[in-house]
């Protein structure tokens, strides 16, 4: 079972794991954001995991992603764009109220208004980090950085910088060097999940 899963991850990367982060996989749309000199210049689904659509048409409709980060930084964040429970509702009742079928859910509802070009009603959407990549331009320190901190520090930079991560909302990535502390913190995630404001995985 749990042992079995940690030895799992420990053999396939190589050494043991000192210390685990423990966050909630949120359920939206996988996005990259790609960012030069501190500012948001390109918005891109990653599809199946190779890169997607560009859908930069859709920056304005974002909260949770700033058009110019804190700091100078030419980085690519990844993330998920998903849609709050209330966005999910403000966003049914535009689209209703403009003449269009409700959205089935929040997911689709993220990933539909995302990709329209043209709309005749508001929406917004949220952005929530989790991961940053150097891009071509990236500082080199920098992108020696994103190579070698781990997640939890990489976290604290993306919070920083301006983007959400994990830690805005009510369920905050922790870190954890027990795999009993591990396994709390995933039940104490799944124990939130109705009361979240958006969906988990």
């Amino acid at each position: 079972g749990r042992e079995n899963w940690a030895a799992g991850v420990e053999r396939r990367i190589g050494r043991p794991v000192a210390v685990w982060c423990v966050e909630p996989k949120l359920d939206g749309l996988a996005i990259s954001a790609r960012c030069r000199d501190g500012r948001l210049v390109r918005l891109v689904t990653r599809g199946d995991g190779a890169a997607g659509e560009d859908v930069s048409h859709g920056i304005s409709l974002i909260t949770g992603l700033p058009a110019r980060l804190a700091e100078p930084v030419t980085v690519e964040l990844r993330g998920e764009m998903l849609m709050t429970r209330a966005q999910f509702e403000n966003a049914n009742a535009a689209r209703t109220g403009a003449g269009h079928p409700a959205f089935a859910n929040p997911r689709s509802a993220a990933a539909g208004s995302l990709r329209t070009l043209y709309r005749d009603y508001e929406v917004e959407m949220t952005f929530f980090a989790y991961g940053a990549l150097p891009l071509e331009g990236t500082d080199p320190g920098l992108a020696a950085r994103l190579g070698e901190l781990p997640h939890s520090q990489i976290m604290g930079l993306i919070a920083e910088w301006g983007a959400h991560t994990t830690a805005d909302t009510p369920v905050p990535g922790v870190t954890c060097t027990e795999l009993a502390e591990v396994h709390q913190q995933v039940e104490r995630i799944a124990g939130a999940r109705a009361t979240l404001e958006f969906g988990i995985d």
